[in-house]
Order: structure tokens, then sequence, then C-alpha cells
């Protein structure tokens, strides 16, 4: 078995913070009955990592992790597709 490379670990690295803030952006815009655009979330979480100064070297690994990550928790928050949230932030099909 292959040790992974440097950049496969970084970008993991990269790709779970960027998971971790989208799903709490969520939460967040789920309990104000906000909604967001998937670009919108994308800039946000792009931004996010590159704030952090561990990941700014990395601008592209960054916006490719932060596309990953964003069109993942978009899925789950159902913006433009079949849910409906509901307000205690349940949803049905």
């Amino acid at each position: 078995m292959q040790k992974p490379t440097f950049y496969k670990v970084q970008a993991e690295m990269i790709y779970m913070e960027a998971k971790d803030f989208g799903y709490k952006m969520r939460d967040e815009l789920v309990a104000n009955e906000e909604d967001i655009s998937l670009l919108d979330l994308e800039d946000t979480i792009y931004n996010h990592l590159i704030s952090i100064p561990a990941y700014s070297s990395y601008p592209i690994l960054c916006e490719n992790e932060a596309q990953k990550a964003a069109k993942r928790v978009f899925d789950t928050f159902g913006s433009g597709g079949s849910h409906v949230f509901l307000s205690d932030g349940q949803f049905e099909e």
C-alpha cells in the first residue's frame, strides 16, 4: 500500500475543514430560515479556507475543495432541489 502524498493529505485536511464549516453555515441558515445559492456557498467556504494561515498558500487547492464541500453541503440543504425546509430544520420531499 502506498503512502498518501503530501498533496493528498493536505487536500483531505482542507476538505474536512471546508465541509465542517459548510455544515455549520448550513445549520445557521436553516435556523434563520435563510437560503443561499451554490455559488455563494462555494465563495463563502473558499473565503473561510483562504483566511486560515496554514491553507492560504494553497489557493487552487482551497478552491477545488471548497467546490466539493459546497456541493455536498448544498445537496443536503435542498436549495433548488426537491426538498423544502420546515421551520424546525427538518425537511420533507
